[in-house]
């Protein structure tokens, strides 16, 4: 049996949804990028591996790496027309948390013990606590 759901039912139901945002590395090609080169000296034909098998890629071109085992060529028209410069953007939130670490180096500043006030604004950054210690010699 095929269940079928009625067209207005469906339309007044679907919603918008949006990709998840997440940060890509961009890096300019060049030839000593390439996975593989075929053809000649005189016209090389350059490619990069990706998840979906070798992809081709040429000078002028960027490759966008969204995670350590994706990545694939970019036009650079595509990346300026559906990426921004994250430590370029400036948002409501990224302009409070650059107030909050700025009001807590000062705090350091006045502190009296300087390196413990580094090491704890250091543990509320860091992703991992262990590293953000550095021990004293």
């Amino acid at each position: 049996m095929l269940l079928t759901i009625p067209r207005d039912t469906h339309d007044r139901h679907r919603q918008p949804f949006h990709s998840a945002t997440r940060a890509i590395r961009i890096t300019p090609f060049t030839p000593k990028l390439a996975d593989i080169v075929a053809g000649n000296e005189q016209q090389p034909i350059y490619y990069i591996k990706t998840r979906e098998g070798k992809r081709h890629i040429t000078a002028g071109m960027l490759i966008a790496e969204k995670s350590e085992t994706y990545r694939h060529p970019m036009d650079p028209d595509v990346f300026a027309r559906e990426y921004i410069n994250l430590l370029g953007y400036e948002s409501a939130f990224a302009a409070e948390l650059k107030d909050q670490i700025a009001q807590q180096l000062r705090r350091a500043l006045d502190s009296d013990d300087l390196h413990a006030e580094i090491d704890r604004i250091a543990g509320f950054l860091s992703s991992n606590a262990t590293q953000a210690s550095t021990p004293r010699t």
